[in-house]
């Protein structure tokens, strides 16, 4: 899939300018061709109109889209793994699967959780490790599958985490082209996924996708079903903070409030299968957060959730069995 994508940007015609500590982004999948899609802008329209809510309806949104991209990690090479080196200009080996799995998991809580919880948002803990945890998932290492939309979409949800919860006052100019960010980056989120979900449950959608060379064509064709089922589930979002539920309690309700494709059960049931089977990982520490977000309604402790994304970088560098015991240990 890297073949096909170039690295995450506004709309050719959009003229936000991204904050300096947002610039320095890896070169990730991104549907360049899609980013002025019709979805996309029916979504920006209705985050919009929002008003003051918008910001924290954006994060949200793609807070819950990034999360329902996580069975797509199920489409890693596990049998076969990728080359360990990567291209010279990356400078560094590739990521392990396990590594990916982590990273991925760790951008999308660190999303969730600074939407959950505003104080997290704006901490000076958030605005230490933001950066890092939004670089956690490894896109690229991936390689040309379509589980690297998973790693691109929690990028996109800190991205507008990011964008949201700054901690120093801005001009109205610059805080205005942040809010314009958080609704841009939330949109995208969901557009990953949902590109993500046809890569992984419609080939030929995929390839009709990939291989035509109109750029109209493509920003208003008619989606395919997988698509269809992620932007349904981020419209039914956006329909329940446009009648009043505040973002808060929308991130308590199940992650599905609409029929999500039975493919995505199946890759999740055999993505939590196998990282139970690798031993000494202690991946139920995972795999039980996230089924509390699948079925929503789960009593959480704010302090364990913060404490969950803010081990140190140092723990997070030993990998799965470390980070993973540690946050058991919460």
């Amino acid at each position: 899939m890297a073949g096909h994508w170039a690295a995450v940007s506004t709309r050719a015609d959009s003229k936000v300018s991204i904050p300096d500590q947002a610039m320095n982004k890896p070169d990730v999948p991104d549907p360049r061709r899609q980013t002025g899609s019709a979805p996309l802008r029916e979504m920006n329209d209705r985050l919009a109109g929002l008003g003051a809510e918008a910001n924290a309806a954006a994060l949200a949104i793609a807070a819950r889209a990034a999360l329902r991209a996580i069975p797509l990690l199920e489409r890693l090479s596990w049998d076969k793994p990728l080359p360990k080196r990567m291209r010279a200009a990356v400078g560094r080996t590739r990521m392990s699967n396990s590594a990916i799995v982590l990273g991925t998991l760790r951008a999308a809580a660190t999303a969730w959780v600074a939407a959950r919880y505003n104080g997290f948002g704006t901490s000076a803990r958030f605005d230490e490790i933001k950066h890092e945890a939004r670089m956690a998932g490894g896109a690229e290492d991936a390689g040309n599958t379509p589980a690297s939309c998973a790693p691109v979409a929690t990028h996109m949800a800190m991205m507008a985490a990011i964008s949201v919860f700054n901690p120093r006052p801005l001009p109205s100019v610059i805080e205005n082209r942040q809010n314009v960010m958080a609704a841009r980056s939330a949109a995208q989120a969901v557009t990953v996924a949902a590109v993500g979900f046809m890569e992984a449950y419609d080939p030929k959608a995929a390839a009709q996708f990939h291989g035509s060379r109109d750029p109209q064509a493509i920003a208003n064709r008619e989606l395919s079903a997988p698509e269809r089922a992620v932007w349904d589930a981020a419209s039914e979002d956006a329909k329940r903070l446009e009648a009043g539920a505040d973002a808060s309690s929308l991130l308590m309700q199940k992650l599905w409030l609409t029929p999500a494709p039975s493919c995505v059960w199946d890759d999740w049931k055999n993505l939590s299968t196998r990282l139970l089977g690798r031993g000494g990982e202690n991946w139920g520490v995972w795999i039980d957060w996230y089924e509390a977000r699948l079925g929503g309604g789960a009593e959480l402790s704010e302090t364990r959730e913060i404490a969950r994304v803010c081990l140190p970088t140092d723990v997070w560098a030993q990998g799965a069995a470390v980070a993973n015991a540690a946050i058991g240990a919460c």
